[in-house]
């Protein structure tokens, strides 16, 4: 999905001599959270008549035709989650892949590394995009999933570990469950902030279900069952990979991705 033309859609329904706020097009997007997002995209441009706040109400406008985009994608969302398989639907583990994505404005630059049981790299590769949506929160996999699926194309490792949640996710279908679900493949999620739910021990619940696993004392990071593969099994997978903070097949994912990025920034 386009988002960016669907903000320019709504904003060109504006009449000439009346005004929004970014507020006002988030909500007709389907999601006030992506306020941030409409503000970034439209920040700069010439002849803007959209702001964060209108003194004159007499010249707000509000009145959207609109299809509600992100409230579709929510449901979506929410539909996809109970298809999700948080138990394990796999064979021996013979090699971990790690994706990861670094971005230059709305250009992605993706990174794949495989490895195998003894944390040796056997495949890397990057691709370079341009991406359509903005980073909205807890949307994150609308802006990802294009780059990450054309990373695997032709891979079929055993696991595979996304930086992004898995169930750990307010509608649990984070982006590693996205990612797994429309791959078929084991994922796990691995994510740098708590996104949401509440840490009893080093477990997280959302809504007293287990969904994660706090890894990590002074900087942890945030496990989750992406797809095909239980959280118990998630855990020894990251154990098995975790040289440093972040698994290795992941952390290379990020110095690859970060890499490419900057060698076509120069």
């Amino acid at each position: 999905m386009d988002l960016y033309r669907e903000i320019e859609l709504l904003v060109e329904q504006i009449p000439d001599g009346m005004f929004s706020t970014y507020k006002a097009v988030a909500i007709a997007l389907g999601d006030e959270i992506a306020e941030s997002a409409v503000k970034q995209f439209l920040d700069g441009r010439e002849n803007r008549n959209v702001f964060s706040f209108i003194k004159d109400s007499s010249c707000f406008f509000n009145k959207f035709k609109t299809t509600f985009p992100l409230k579709k994608l929510r449901e979506e969302q929410l539909e996809l989650s109970r298809k999700v398989i948080t138990d394990d639907d796999f064979g021996e583990i013979e090699s971990v892949a790690g994706m990861d994505v670094a971005y230059a404005g709305d250009t992605a630059y993706g990174a794949y590394v495989e490895m195998d049981t003894e944390c040796r790299i056997i495949k890397r590769k990057t691709v370079k995009m341009k991406v359509d949506f903005p980073y909205i929160p807890t949307y994150f996999s609308y802006r990802e999933m294009p780059v990450l699926n054309e990373l695997f194309k032709k891979e079929k490792p055993s696991v595979v570990m996304v930086d992004g949640n898995g169930i750990l996710h307010p509608r649990q279908f984070g982006m590693a469950s996205h990612f797994g679900f429309l791959n078929s493949v084991p994922s796990i999620g691995i994510a740098k902030k708590l996104l949401c739910g509440k840490i009893d021990g080093n477990y997280i619940y959302i809504k007293g279900k287990k969904v994660g696993f706090m890894h990590g004392k002074e900087k942890p990071i945030y496990i989750s069952v992406g797809h095909k593969i239980s959280l118990e099994s998630s855990l020894a997978v990251i154990k098995k990979f975790c040289r440093y903070r972040i698994p290795e097949p992941l952390r290379q994912a990020h110095m690859l991705a970060k890499t490419a990025k900057n060698e076509n920034n120069l």
